[in-house]
């Protein structure tokens, strides 16, 4: 039963360092920040159990060896039991205290102990084993190939089972279940009577706290309700498990507005909203239709990268627009369809990465609509040159591309190598920011290599009341840039092979974190 506890023990290690990454998203966000703290937590809790599980093979007896294998995992469900318990109240605030020491004490919370006693059972099982062991190895190759077999089965078992299908918080509580039941994998007979009821007693509470873990969660699994720093009241009306992110539907009531806006999320960002008339509450939708509109003004097809709640494929096929959706996560399409109007039937709809769709285009389209967004932006390698020339070349020689994009106003080369990356594929952008007083802003594109690219075109009749004035002032700030514009001098395009995407734009992603943090409550950012 032994090597079946190092193959249990190697998955558990690979589940918990991904499901960690998705605990801690919403906080923290998709930066080199997090993947940065939980390799370098891993590496050295594993290192330090290695050294701490080698010491005590030459300091204690078998039979005390024994039992400190048969302990430790359900040690380590206890462990986790009381992170899950822990992390929802205080991984805001450590967010909000600084987003990369924050994120190496929310590693700690998570994965420390677990690591530092699963790695220990490695050269314990080798002192375990080495009487029976054949060749001089002491059969330390055989421990580590079952334990690394285990943590590829575990890696393969979590990301296509457990995260699509679970929460995150219930995902570790499973986890901890399963470890607490190792405790009783073990042969009639093997050691006192004493011992065998300490392991029982120590498997059986790892499982029952786990499961008043999982028994609280699904109790909470109904309507929750919170209220954000401005006394608005936020209420779930649906959660989803993603392979691509937590994804939350809910209800906002601002104290001045008596109608809720219903919001679409994903790890805490909002993918559109939909206001009390049915209409999207933001923006950039309209301002995508539009801009699109006023460089092809009669489109037969378009194509929209990125569904978020439907609006955008919705208006141009009510048009008469023949409308490809690409959205690489199914269960947006699900959502979008059960609270936010959008009929698949009305348009063709593609469940893939937006990359792989452009670059096999079969048929070129007269407008491509781009909102895609993972995280805190947009994803790297959806910016590259080599992605702006398939776009390109999934257009009719007369097409356009519209865009919606983020950036930090007090800092905008992220935004600025994203237009230097255009212009080297279609000549010139016109660049309309939303708000350049914000700290934080939306900024649209729209490119072409034929149509016109004419602001004074853009059309804002249907736009609603409230949006309208905003979009006006987009309008009047912006302008067309060209390849050899001045505020693009020296910047190379970003490409596959040399992309600074991340690396630019972390200051943009630790102030939008700080921004979502915020102004979203903290029971609605958990996963």
């Amino acid at each position: 039963m032994r090597p079946l506890i190092i193959f249990l023990t190697g998955g558990t290690i690979l589940a918990l360092q991904l499901i960690a990454s998705r605990i801690m998203t919403p906080y923290f966000g998709v930066s080199l920040f997090i993947w940065t703290s939980i390799l370098s937590i891993t590496l050295l809790f594993l290192a330090l159990g290695y050294a701490a599980g080698g010491r005590l093979t030459r300091v204690w007896a078998r039979p005390r060896l024994d039992l400190a294998f048969q302990l430790a995992p359900g040690l380590s469900a206890l462990w986790l039991v009381a992170a899950c318990w822990i992390y929802p109240a205080v991984f805001r605030p450590l967010a909000l205290w600084h987003l990369l020491g924050g994120s190496f004490i929310a590693c700690l919370i998570l994965l420390s102990g677990p690591l530092l006693l699963l790695s220990a059972l490695n050269p314990l099982l080798v002192a375990l084993s080495r009487d029976a062991a054949a060749g001089d190895d002491g059969g330390s190759g055989w421990v580590f190939f079952v334990s690394t077999i285990g943590s590829l089965a575990g890696v393969l078992v979590c990301a296509f089972l457990i995260i699509p299908t679970v929460g995150n918080r219930d995902a570790v509580l499973l986890l901890a279940a399963a470890l607490s039941l190792t405790g009783l994998l073990r042969r009639r007979g093997d050691g006192p009577l004493a011992r065998r009821h300490w392991l029982a007693l120590a498997a059986l509470s790892g499982v029952g706290l786990a499961s008043a873990g999982l028994l609280a969660e699904g109790r909470a699994g109904g309507v929750r309700t919170a209220r954000d720093g401005d006394g608005n009241s936020w209420t779930v009306l649906a959660e989803a498990p993603s392979a691509f992110g937590g994804l939350k539907v809910v209800s906002i009531v601002d104290q001045g507005n008596a109608a809720p806006v219903r919001a679409l999320l994903r790890d805490g960002l909002v993918q559109n909203a939909m206001a009390a008339d049915g209409r999207s509450d933001a923006l950039f939708a309209y301002a995508l239709e539009k801009l699109a509109l006023s460089a092809v003004p009669a489109p037969k097809r378009a194509l929209v990268l990125g569904l978020g709640a439907g609006f955008v494929p919705m208006a141009l096929a009510a048009r008469g627009v023949a409308v490809d959706v690409v959205e690489i996560d199914p269960k947006v399409v699900e959502l979008a369809g059960r609270f936010f109007g959008f009929r698949a039937g009305a348009v063709g709809v593609h469940t893939e990465d937006a990359r792989t769709f452009v670059r096999r285009c079969a048929e070129p389209y007269d407008v491509v609509l781009v909102d895609l967004f993972n995280g805190d932006g947009m994803p790297e390698h959806l910016v590259t040159l080599e992605f702006m020339t398939d776009l390109a070349n999934c257009l009719t020689p007369g097409g356009a591309l519209a865009a919606n994009t983020f950036f930090a106003t007090g800092n905008p080369l992220s935004q600025r190598l994203l237009i230097a990356t255009m212009t080297r594929v279609f000549g010139r952008v016109l660049f309309l920011p939303e708000d350049t007083e914000a700290e934080l802003s939306n900024g649209y594109l729209l490119a072409s290599r034929t149509a016109p690219l004419d602001r004074r075109a853009v059309g804002t009749d249907d736009v609603p009341d409230d949006l309208r004035p905003v979009f006006v002032r987009a309008l009047r700030d912006g302008r067309v840039i060209a390849a050899d514009d001045a505020t693009l001098a020296g910047l190379a395009p970003l490409t596959d092979d040399a992309n600074a995407w991340s690396r630019v734009g972390t200051d943009f992603q630790v102030a939008f974190r700080r921004h979502l943090l915020r102004q979203t409550p903290a029971e609605i950012l958990l996963n």
